[in-house]
This record gives structure tokens, C-alpha cells and sequence, in this order.
């Protein structure tokens, strides 16, 4: 008889291993998640520090006809575009 609680217990000793294991799996597979968020967030603002550094050189002030204006590129599509750009990387992220 001391032999079969012996054997229960080493049985419910594994059982409680193999629950442990569980866990950890299961907290390393929610670790790995929230360093995959961690990840997209970061090439979001990679993506918007990019951009907006294009845009602000888009931006530049040019010297026409003696005066300072803002170059054709920014009043027109470049401006559009670096912003068109911006989202389609965002975009990409996803």
C-alpha cells in the first residue's frame, strides 16, 4: 500500500510539472506577443520620424526671384505625397 501512494504522489508531482510547463509556455507565448506589438510600434514611429523629416526638407525655403518662397515640390504634390507615403509605411506595419 505504501508503494501505490508512493506512485500517486510521484504521479501527481509530475501532473503538477507538466502545469508549471503550461505556465511558462504560456507566459512566453504572451512575451513574444507583446514584443511583437513592441515591434510594430516601433516601426510606426520609425515610419512617421522618417516622414516627417522628408516632409520637413520638402518644406525648405528657396530664393526666387530675390524673394523666399516655399518650393513648388511643398505647395504641391510633394507635401502630398511625403504624406501619402507616411501612411502607406503605417499601412505596411499592419
Amino acid at each position: 500500500m505504501c508503494e501505490r501512494e508512493r506512485e500517486r504522489e510521484r504521479e501527481r508531482e509530475r501532473e503538477r510539472e507538466r502545469e508549471r510547463e503550461r505556465k511558462r509556455e504560456r507566459e512566453r507565448e504572451r512575451d513574444r506577443e507583446i514584443l511583437g506589438w513592441w515591434i510594430h510600434l516601433a516601426n510606426i514611429a520609425a515610419a512617421l520620424i522618417i516622414s516627417n523629416a522628408s516632409c520637413c526638407a520638402s518644406l525648405r525655403m528657396c530664393e526666387v526671384d530675390g524673394r523666399w518662397r516655399r518650393s513648388v515640390c511643398a505647395l504641391g504634390i510633394g507635401a502630398g505625397g511625403q504624406i501619402l507615403r507616411a501612411l502607406v509605411s503605417i499601412a505596411l506595419c499592419f
